[in-house]
């Protein structure tokens, strides 16, 4: 691959993302991009577009092999805040279910994030409609809740957790990608007051109110909708075409009971995910690791 430099296509096409898109990085892959080298970093192919930015591989200047996030930001002294803090995130957690920060720099009106390249399949093409065998569930889950509990012990909250944000490593690990919704839950002066950032279909009612109350316990609740879904091939709530709809649901609505869903599972397990699934966050399990052990012994013991 020819390397080459970095162009006024290339900044004038982040720039586009910023000024014309509301601060997302393009969606389609840009094949002009592919050898431009940054930094020492020659990137490759678009690996897709998360809620943070565009991703593409790349290797190092040692030709090692590495992922690029490129992050348009915004004028203002809160954007720039906000991604020193998402890489000060990524470098204070060391977990094998974390996908590790490894470098950052700044070009143009875009930063960028140099990070640990994960190959695999996401968790959302792992769930289709159909439960998981069991152990797969644990060997999903279980990791997934350590990181998390790691990841909240440091005051660090993922706040927009989704089957496309989990990755199912080649070497079999699990990853748990873009932080780039996070927030440290001890800095509250750096939050955008008022600002929703997450996936509806995942996201914990107080998050969808009020996203200052986006807490640990809104980790868990995405955590419980996707174990429920991992355990049955659904949500335990009605499908709604539009999102608002949803939202009003799980607002005023106790989630389905998994022995409704599937009668094989206890009814002990059930009421592991009624807690879980709590629309008060105070009525939750202290710890996401707690929850998961909780429903593992329900499931088990069965």
């Amino acid at each position: 691959m020819t390397r080459r430099e970095p162009t006024n296509q290339f900044l004038a096409e982040v720039r586009r993302a910023v000024e014309n898109d509301g601060g997302r990085a393009p969606q389609e892959p840009r094949h002009f991009l592919d050898g431009l080298n940054l930094r020492g970093y020659t990137l490759g192919g678009h690996l897709g577009t998360g809620s943070a930015g565009a991703v593409y591989a790349a290797t190092d200047p040692r030709g090692n092999k590495v992922a690029v996030k490129v992050v348009p930001i915004p004028e203002g002294e809160s954007a720039a805040k906000i991604f020193q803090r998402e890489v000060k995130i990524g470098q204070t957690i060391d977990h094998p279910s974390i996908v590790k920060t490894l470098h950052t720099f700044e070009l143009g009106p875009a930063q960028f994030v140099i990070m640990e390249l994960v190959e695999g399949s996401t968790l959302k093409t792992v769930l289709r409609g159909e439960p998981l065998e069991p152990k797969w569930f644990y060997r999903i889950f279980e990791p997934l809740a350590e990181g998390l509990e790691v990841a909240h012990s440091k005051g660090v909250v993922h706040r927009d957790l989704k089957p496309e944000n989990i990755m199912l490593a080649s070497d079999g690990a699990i990853k748990i990608l873009d932080f780039g919704m996070a927030r440290l839950v001890e800095d509250a002066s750096v939050t955008m007051t008022g600002t929703f950032k997450g996936t509806v279909r995942y996201t914990a009612p107080e998050q969808l109110s009020d996203s200052k109350r986006a807490g640990p316990a809104c980790d868990q609740f995405a955590l419980g909708l996707l174990m429920f879904e991992g355990l049955t091939g659904k949500l335990p709530y009605p499908e709604h075409k539009q999102p608002m709809q949803a939202v009003l649901d799980r607002a005023q609505n106790d989630p389905w009971r998994l022995s409704q869903v599937d009668s094989r599972f206890p009814e002990e397990a059930s009421t592991v995910f009624a807690r879980m699934l709590a629309r008060e966050p105070d009525s939750r399990y202290p710890d996401v690791l707690q929850a998961y052990n909780a429903l593992k012994t329900a499931i088990t013991r069965a």
